[in-house]
């Protein structure tokens, strides 16, 4: 049995999701970590000049739009991994 079974029923389902799309050619390294860089960098902006207390009480507005925004991250990075030849796709 998998270690991450749940990681590794997604990274399969993204694979399908990206084959049915063509992207392959488009998921190198170097544009999975710059499309990282761009998700990451919107989710900052959410954080960008609030005290670690304000970070933890979002009002509910930031936080939606940070529950929006942290999937596309997650993704990103669980793709980097697959095809840069690494078999660290774990958490």
């Amino acid at each position: 049995m998998p270690e991450w079974p749940e990681i590794e029923a997604f990274q399969k389902e993204f694979r399908k999701f990206v084959a049915e799309r063509k992207w392959d050619q488009f998921h190198t390294p170097k544009n999975l970590a710059m499309a990282l860089a761009g998700e990451v960098g919107e989710l900052l902006e959410h954080f960008q000049w609030l005290t670690a207390e304000q970070s933890a009480d979002l009002p509910d507005e930031t936080r939606e739009k940070v529950e929006q925004e942290s999937p596309m991250s997650r993704s990103t990075s669980r793709r980097l991994p697959t095809c840069s030849g690494s078999r660290s796709g774990r958490p």
